[in-house]
């Protein structure tokens, strides 16, 4: 309140100021009927009203100075205020020269990217950053595909393929897009074919034929996971025969929710990873031919009998598992087991499973170190 007091009082004497500099040169008695009116309500007489015109005036006149003023200031402040971005941009970039990150090593800026990597867009960087991307070439291995998007042209995959040594390959296929654009694309990639390392796929029926055209055409594939887009995308399709053929394999899954199609492995028994969706039967088969895993996630979920292998399976490697289905654990031996992992069900007794891991544990006197 005392602040408002002081505002007010201080606005009357600048009033006060401003009406002693605009009054007009007059006799004392006009000065003094002026001081009456500005400060009451009463009406003025004829002979008031030209004097009062005559202040108006004046007032009128030192307000456009005053006008004037502020539009120069105003005009000054907004060129002292482009010339203070100027600096402040002229200052950043010469900090930006004592920048830590432009004493970082190559080797360094190549994790960076790789972690931050576009999909099929070029890198957009200062001159040294691009000339550090384009000379690494495993920032261009990835080449990332989805039909369910954008398919980017094959002159920018074109360019990735030539900036890189290794390919690795992810392909999503869909069944409601347009099939040509995606086998003419694969089919693109499919010649270089001979430069993958990784393969990850979603089939379609489409795309089934130009992979299974790879037999004898992937000598340094090291990881495989083939899953599928939808039932319709494995009509027809008897089994995959083209990775039979691939000697460096040694990480492979296969996503079989809708029905289980058969892809045959290589026959080195290198394998050391192994994600499969399967009947146990099935499992059975393929776990007895490898022998060297290390690492398995085996998934029962299209039915099938549990009684197809009396015999145990031996993984004399095996040291991380998961299961989904805890009558698994009573088909295998694994002595350098270390973590297990098991889905449950609330329907099951907890007794079961602890039958089944210390079942496993008896038969393989393995150190079970996590659960």
């Amino acid at each position: 309140m005392a602040l408002r007091c002081s505002q007010c009082r201080a606005l009357s004497n600048r009033l006060d100021e401003l009406d002693s500099t605009l009054v007009i040169a007059s006799n004392v008695g006009t000065l003094a009927r002026h001081s009456i009116l500005i400060n009451t309500n009463d009406a003025p007489q004829d002979s008031d009203r030209n004097y009062v015109r005559q202040v108006v005036s004046k007032a009128d006149g030192h307000i456009a100075c005053l006008d004037d003023e502020i539009s120069r200031l105003e005009n000054r402040v907004k060129v002292l205020a482009r010339e203070r971005e100027l600096v402040s941009e002229y200052r950043r970039r010469n900090v930006g020269i004592l920048s830590p990150v432009r004493r970082l090593p190559p080797e360094i800026l190549c994790q960076i990217f790789a972690w931050s990597l576009p999909t099929t867009e070029d890198v957009k960087a200062p001159t040294r950053w691009r000339s550090i991307c384009i000379s690494n070439h495993s920032l261009w291995s990835m080449i990332h595909v989805d039909a369910a998007g954008f398919l980017p042209p094959s002159a920018v995959i074109q360019t990735q393929v030539q900036r890189a040594r290794g390919l690795k390959i992810h392909f999503y296929g869909r069944e409601d897009r347009t099939p040509t654009q995606q086998t003419q694309l694969f089919r693109f990639l499919s010649d270089y074919s001979f430069r993958w390392e990784e393969l990850c796929l979603r089939l379609t029926r489409a795309l089934v034929p130009c992979l299974i055209a790879l037999s004898g055409k992937l000598p340094v594939l090291r990881r495989l996971w083939l899953e599928w887009d939808s039932p319709r995308s494995q009509g027809g399709v008897g089994s995959i025969e083209c990775f039979r053929e691939a000697p460096c394999l040694v990480n492979v899954g296969v996503s079989s929710v809708f029905d289980f199609i058969p892809v045959p492995l290589p026959t080195h028994h290198h394998i050391t990873q192994y994600d499969l969706d399967a009947r146990w039967e099935i499992h059975g088969q393929i776990l007895h031919s490898l022998p060297h895993l290390v690492e398995a996630r085996i998934l029962v979920s299209l039915g099938g009998t549990w009684s197809s292998f009396e015999d145990k399976v031996s993984l004399p490697r095996l040291r991380r598992m998961y299961v989904s289905d805890a009558s698994i654990l009573g088909y295998l031996k694994a002595p350098a087991l270390e973590q297990v992992a098991v889905h449950t069900l609330q329907t099951d007794a907890p007794e079961y499973y602890h039958e089944s891991i210390s079942a496993l544990i008896a038969r393989s006197a393995c150190s079970l170190r996590s659960l």
